[in-house]
């Protein structure tokens, strides 16, 4: 208890921000960037263009992507959350999927480290696959936090519903990884969605320190 109270103190006296100071920690620094296209002539707002920092992995997404990897596409794309936040998302169509998986990933990564195996899912398993990196993480605005990462998600349903004309009750399902379970079970909570998959969520975490 000394020590819970000790932590408080340099913290502002605030369990949000303990909490976020053990919760989150962003890969620094990022290693890609969502650069914005020129716009089209008549067309909508520019999307972006996923880069890497490292010229061997940007390479490597560029020999992937002129594979055409079973015709998926991938669009790079950023959104504006209630408390003004900008996110960064990757939206991996399939050619065949009925269902969009919306992943949520743990604490100690980002989207760019799961570039290729987020690719790799939609191809094997048939699906869209949407992944975005939570406040402060990659080149999203702000400050990572518990409030922020559930501000974060819903932004990202309402893009899926917008952009991509998903109906969360049959085809939405939520993939929460880690702490990412977390924005997962509240957006679960909230709306109605196809399905939740949870992959070592909190309480796996807190097994390894109290059985």
């Amino acid at each position: 208890s000394t020590a819970i109270a000790s932590l408080l103190c340099h913290n502002s006296c605030s369990i949000s921000k303990l909490v976020s100071k053990f919760a989150f920690f962003p890969p620094q620094p990022p290693p890609y960037q969502l650069r914005a296209r020129p716009p089209a002539r008549h067309a909508a707002p520019p999307r972006h263009e996923f880069h890497f920092r490292e010229p061997p992995m940007q390479r490597a997404a560029d020999a992937l992507a002129q594979k055409h990897n079973h015709g998926t596409t991938l669009t790079a794309d950023k959104v504006v959350t209630r408390y003004g936040q900008t996110v960064a998302l990757l939206h991996v169509g399939h050619p065949d999927a009925t269902h969009t998986l919306l992943w949520s990933h743990g604490n100690a990564m980002d989207i760019g480290e799961m570039y290729f195996f987020l690719v790799q899912l939609a191809v094997r398993l048939r699906v869209h696959v949407c992944a975005y990196d939570y406040s402060g993480y990659g080149p999203s605005s702000g400050s990572p936090s518990e409030e922020n990462c559930y501000a974060d998600i819903a932004a990202v349903v309402d893009y899926l519903e917008r952009a991509h004309g998903v109906v969360p009750e049959r085809e939405l399902v939520l993939y929460g990884q880690s702490v990412g379970s977390a924005p997962s079970l509240w957006l679960g909570a909230r709306r109605r969605v196809a399905g939740i998959v949870l992959h070592t969520p909190l309480l796996s975490g807190l097994r390894v320190l109290i059985p």
